[in-house]
């Protein structure tokens, strides 16, 4: 009857373990600094990059007017997307300054997959977008030998 309740403690330790032993890969991801930025001027354009690099979108949203930058559904598992979020315009934190929307990608296959970005409302998902983003973004494998 005793063995049950070590086995169980046992099996919880090492899912903890696990657990911690990947949440610094996460944590890394999600900070990792982009090494090519696109904004607005690369909007219709194309990129091309290897896999494992870090990429953002950075384009201006202002929030408090409604309209939000909406990533459309990815189709192929190309690049992935690691971190989106919201930055002040030059650290303004006042309610309803403008900013930036930038949404942080990872390469993570060759291939090709174009990025489609709808600024919208929220819950208005079948109007017509105030504006669009687009970029394809081709993942080519790497010449060095890394994966």
């Amino acid at each position: 009857m005793q063995a049950q309740p070590v086995l169980s403690r046992w099996a919880s330790i090492v899912v903890a373990l696990l657990a911690l032993s990947i949440l610094p890969g996460l944590a890394a991801a999600q900070t990792a600094t982009p090494t090519i930025t696109l904004d607005a001027s690369a909007n219709g354009g194309s990129t091309t990059i290897v896999p494992g690099a870090v990429f953002a979108v950075s384009l201006a949203e202002n929030p408090s007017t409604g309209y939000t930058w909406q990533l459309q559904p990815l189709g192929e598992v190309v690049v992935g997307v690691i971190g989106d979020r919201f930055v002040p315009e030059s650290g303004d934190l006042r309610l309803g300054a403008g900013g930036r929307r930038v949404i942080t990608f990872a390469a993570l296959a060759p291939g090709t997959e174009t990025l489609i970005l709808r600024r919208l409302r929220s819950g208005e998902v079948t109007a017509a977008p105030s504006d669009t983003f687009s970029v394809t973004i081709t993942v080519e494998p790497r010449t060095d030998g890394g994966y």
